[in-house]
């Protein structure tokens, strides 16, 4: 019997070490302590709407993570980084198109003559952990490389 016991306390051992190591949408506050490894000034801040995001900066710019179909602010199913540059304009379409031709990962679009940068992730079923922590290391290698390719490189704050 105590054989027994011991065989199912083992085999129920990897899956509960396995679901600790995966991230979803579930609590906002986890994604924000993961993400303050790896960014920094990393916070929780509310929209006019009640919805929660997080702010952060890495590598010189600012940026959020909104997130999307969720309940009461957790159990979210995807979620969404995004940064907003004041080009004023200086942007063109032909420049837009180019960007997206040369990146797959992230999309731009213009809203007031600012460019802001997007990049979805889906959150559902869930990501290991290293997969999240890539996905968001992705975002700042993509976000890097568009301030390189509209030439800012380093030394313009995004809003």
């Amino acid at each position: 019997m105590l054989i027994r016991l011991a065989l199912i306390a083992l085999l129920s051992l990897p899956g509960a070490a396995f679901a600790q190591t995966i991230v979803d949408g579930s609590s906002i506050e986890r994604i924000r302590q993961i993400m303050s490894d790896h960014a920094s000034n990393v916070r929780i801040r509310t929209d006019s709407q009640g919805n929660n995001y997080i702010a952060a900066t890495a590598r010189g710019w600012n940026y959020e993570v909104g997130f999307y179909d969720c309940i009461d602010n957790a159990d979210c199913l995807s979620m969404q980084y995004s940064a907003r540059f004041d080009t004023d304009g200086s942007f063109s379409t032909r420049e837009i198109m180019n960007w997206h031709s040369d990146w797959v990962w992230g999309r731009i679009r213009t809203v007031e003559d600012d460019v802001i940068l997007e990049m979805p992730v889906y959150l559902q079923y869930g990501l290991t952990l290293d997969n999240f922590i890539a996905a968001h290391d992705l975002w700042l290698n993509v976000m890097e490389g568009f301030t390189e390719d509209i030439g800012w490189g380093g030394s313009a704050p995004s809003k």
